[in-house]
């Protein structure tokens, strides 16, 4: 009678030990089994560059980062996707709780370089341009000179800032710079002769009026 006792205490044991278990199991995020909801973050993007990885796993509330690389002769354009955001080269998405895809598209870039002749300088000598925009050179000429003429990729000069046309492909702004020299007048009694200085290019005239 004794053993029977110990034998029904000892299953009533286990029992309880196994309604336990159970309880925790059900009040557990995932599938009840106590793991883990996990959700799949998917990447897709256009050409011109690729979002890695592919595809991954991640635990339901945690964000995962993403990195965006352009290949040559592309620059990143847009990255949306999984409430996340970009910076440099690395999307980070918001927290996750469903499966969702990030999605990156890159537009082409285009190279204009820039070349002076003696006399002055033009920068920046090099600079990327995104497709179909524009982009500004500052001219700056010596000491001693001026600008003479700048042409290339379709601009036009405003003072001393010369501002492409729409780029589309690779090109080159060329500039160029005269020398000057000054002309100083100057009078005896009975009269005066003007003006009294002036700037000259090289190769040019002056005009002055006595």
């Amino acid at each position: 009678m004794i053993k029977q006792i110990k034998n029904y205490g000892r299953h009533l044991f286990l029992c309880s030990v196994v309604l336990l278990l159970a309880a925790c199991n059900g009040n557990g995020s995932g599938s009840g089994d106590g793991s883990t909801t996990r959700f799949t973050v998917s990447t897709s993007s256009t050409s011109g560059g690729i979002l890695s990885p592919s595809t991954q796993t991640v635990d339901s509330g945690d964000s995962t980062n993403l990195t965006v690389t352009p290949d040559s002769g592309y620059a990143i354009d847009l990255v949306t996707g999984c409430g996340g955001s970009l910076s440099g080269t690395t999307y980070t998405t918001g927290s996750i709780t469903s499966d969702c895809t990030v999605s990156a598209s890159f537009v082409r870039t285009f190279t204009v370089t820039a070349s002076a002749s003696v006399g002055g300088n033009i920068s920046p000598a090099s600079t990327t341009v995104i497709t179909g925009s524009t982009t500004a050179l500052t001219l700056t000429p010596d000491s001693g000179y001026v600008i003479d003429s700048v042409s290339g990729c379709g601009g036009s000069l405003s003072g001393s800032t010369y501002t492409t046309g729409s780029i589309t492909t690779d090109c080159a702004v060329s500039a160029s710079f005269l020398r000057t020299f000054t002309v100083t007048a100057s009078a005896g009694t009975g009269g005066n002769i003007s003006p009294a200085r002036t700037t000259v290019n090289t190769g040019s005239t002056a005009t002055l009026t006595l």
